[in-house]
């Protein structure tokens, strides 16, 4: 593989952020959220 594990990481910790931030401004309620 030429892609090193620390910008695999660094790249599924980036998506999972961003995922999170889609989530978070997706919904007003934070009980539905959570």
């Amino acid at each position: 593989s030429s892609m090193h594990p620390d910008k695999t990481i660094m790249l599924a910790v980036a998506l999972n952020f961003l995922h999170d931030q889609i989530l978070a401004s997706g919904c007003q309620p934070v009980s539905v959220c959570a």
